[in-house]
């Protein structure tokens, strides 16, 4: 919509900002068709830096309150990091100071899909596929709903001192209809309370 704002970044060997310059762009058939244009005009190179985008792409977002991220393409890292723990741990810690989910667009039926959903998973987001063109109109409105959802953000659960190796299933970001799962291990008496906090629609 209007009130929405982008920035569309192009990714070979180094991601190149195609559009706007600085900051992000409102989404105004103006500013989309800059994009566009911007786009046809790149010349694509022949290797994929995946774990480049990363930190290019959320200097972008810094400080939003719910923010995006959007991965599209095959998801075949032949550049810089290409093994997948790796893209995952990198992601990580690059969304650990950030509000921002991490959604992925698989283009193409040998598009690496196990990658792709983990890299969203571990953004906090969601996988969406597109095999071919018939598709693909209702993979980009179901993206666009996901986006759109109101996202926790921030999350903390304290269940007090004595948890040993807590592991939690959401990376600090929860969409509605989500479950969240916390494993530990203790040798102490559990609290009966929990403290959860998290942050939502601009607000503690």
């Amino acid at each position: 919509s209007p009130e929405d704002h982008f920035a569309l970044i192009a990714l070979d060997t180094a991601p190149a900002v195609l559009h706007p310059k600085d900051g992000l762009a409102p989404a105004s058939e103006k500013e989309i068709a800059a994009a566009l244009e911007r786009l046809a005009e790149h010349r694509a190179g022949g290797a994929t830096d995946l774990g480049a985008l990363f930190d290019v792409a959320l200097s972008r977002v810094y400080g939003k309150e719910q923010p995006a991220v959007i991965y599209i393409g095959d998801g075949l890292a032949t550049s810089g990091e290409i093994a997948g723990a790796q893209l995952i741990e990198r992601l990580r810690r690059s969304l650990s100071t950030s509000r921002a989910r991490f959604f992925t667009v698989a283009v193409g039926a040998d598009a690496n899909h196990p990658l792709l959903r983990e890299l969203a998973r571990a953004g906090g987001g969601r996988m969406f596929r597109i095999d071919d063109d018939e598709g693909a109109s209702a993979e980009v409105l179901r993206l666009a709903s996901a986006v759109k959802t109101p996202t926790m953000t921030d999350l903390r659960i304290d269940l007090g001192a004595g948890l040993d190796e807590p592991m939690l299933t959401a990376s600090g970001k929860v969409s509605r209809g989500e479950e969240v799962v916390l494993l530990a291990r203790t040798h102490h008496v559990l609290r009966e309370e929990a403290t959860v906090n998290w942050r939502l629609g601009g607000k503690d």
